[in-house]
């Protein structure tokens, strides 16, 4: 897709055309490069130039530039809203978890194996957890800076400073999750929504690194059966699968 980029001192202006990222592909200008392994994307978005109603802003991992790659989308709306994207099979459609913000924000993608993780700052010091998946990409994939305008015909502008993208720095497996309660969290439905397998929809399990862990799924809070034992790793991890509407789930440590 079309778009224009502008270099000064330490920060990137970036326009871009597109009619959107998510759905079942996405319509945007991508300034990328190629990022092998674990790795990260960090950039503060500075303030929108040229805002468009369906503009989306932000860092992005991308399988390859198909218009419909396994990605992972962190981005900003001219209203500071804040969006988490992922596309875990190509042709498939998006699954989104929304936020309220404000800009200037930093954002920030770190990839760790198969997991990929967002956070949000105000400083680029103190970091918040928006949401991680897990999507089976390439070691080698394509990572970078994602505008779009959300409409036909129309080029939404942005400034972006504070760039990176490259491997992780040392120390940054930690992330702050060690020692946690074990929580467990259900997103992407609405109260009184049914569960609806294609928008993707998801539990979040967090806790302590190491630990074996069993996710349990009730009709009745009385009666639990095992869907799934797992072994949680140092990043959050999500679990789509086996999940049905009208159910309770628990996660809870188990024995060896």
């Amino acid at each position: 897709m079309l778009g224009s980029t502008t270099f000064s001192p330490d920060v990137i202006s970036v326009v871009g055309f597109g009619t959107g990222i998510g759905a079942r592909s996405d319509s945007f200008y991508f300034l990328h490069q190629s990022l092998q392994g674990d790795g990260q994307v960090v950039v503060r978005l500075d303030k929108w130039l040229e805002p468009t109603a369906g503009a989306l802003a932000g860092v992005m991992m991308r399988d390859d530039l198909s218009d419909s790659s396994r990605d992972v989308f962190l981005g900003l709306s001219p209203q500071g809203r804040v969006l988490f994207q992922r596309r875990k099979t190509p042709n498939a459609k998006s699954w989104q978890l929304t936020n309220p913000g404000s800009i200037p924000k930093w954002l920030h993608l770190v990839r760790q194996g198969d997991t990929i993780s967002g956070w949000t700052s105000q400083n680029g010091d103190t970091w918040a957890f928006v949401w991680a998946a897990r999507v089976h990409i390439s070691d080698t994939i394509i990572a970078g800076l994602a505008v779009t305008a959300g409409q036909a015909d129309a080029a939404a502008g942005v400034q972006f400073d504070h760039t990176q993208v490259g491997s992780l720095p040392s120390g940054s497996l930690d992330i702050g999750l060690a020692g946690l309660p074990l929580s467990l969290r259900l997103a992407g439905i609405t109260p009184g929504a049914h569960l609806i397998p294609d928008t993707g929809a998801q539990l979040l399990v967090t806790g302590s690194p190491g630990a074996l862990t069993a996710l349990e799924a009730s009709n009745d809070l009385k009666t639990w059966t095992e869907l799934t034992r797992f072994t949680l790793s140092s990043m959050p991890q999500d679990f789509e699968e086996d999940l049905q509407p009208l159910r309770f789930y628990r996660a809870r440590p188990v024995s060896p």
